[in-house]
């Protein structure tokens, strides 16, 4: 499972790997980015609900306890595209072709998922030294402009998980 993050404005695009796709992996994921980068984005737009939320039959998304928390711990608003829109998410879908044609071919292999982390975000920074195919600049400077209007990060870390309280019968269960 991986998540890919864009920029459409600089078209910088990172991406993580991760063990699946609940809300605590997402805020993971998205975690990793923000602290390579630097900064926190003020708006993220979701390109579907898998692992915020659950989209009703109205298209209405209901965040999970722990997106909800995120979101509010990095002082992120969120937006969901229209699942039937492809118009509203050309920017990720371009990124996801991009990156897989780039980075996962042939497949990569590492020591876990972590460590694949580490080495797919270090050659995103080493693809946003080419030059931006509209502009005809590095795609690194651009991304400075996104970075000037990213909110710092937090002081505290986020910890992406849902504690419960249980109680355990005699055997430990």
């Amino acid at each position: 499972h991986c998540l890919v993050v864009t920029f459409p404005h600089s078209n910088m695009r990172y991406v993580t790997s991760l063990p699946g796709e609940n809300a605590e992996c997402l805020c993971h994921g998205l975690i990793e980015v923000f602290e390579h980068i630097g900064g926190v984005p003020p708006v993220i737009v979701m390109d579907n609900a898998t692992g915020a939320g659950r989209r009703n039959a109205r298209g209405e998304v209901t965040l999970t306890a722990v997106f909800d928390a995120f979101l509010a711990h990095h002082r992120i608003d969120a937006r969901f595209c229209n699942p039937y829109s492809g118009w509203e998410k050309g920017s990720t879908e371009n990124a996801v072709g991009f990156l897989r044609r780039n980075l996962m071919v042939p497949t990569p292999s590492a020591e876990g998922w972590d460590r694949l982390t580490d080495a797919w975000l270090e050659r995103c920074d080493e693809i946003a030294r080419g030059v931006h195919y509209r502009e005809d600049v590095p795609i690194r400077d651009l991304f400075e402009t996104d970075l000037d209007h990213m909110l710092p990060l937090p002081p505290s870390m986020f910890d992406a998980c849902d504690w419960r309280g249980v109680k355990a019968d005699r055997t430990g269960t």
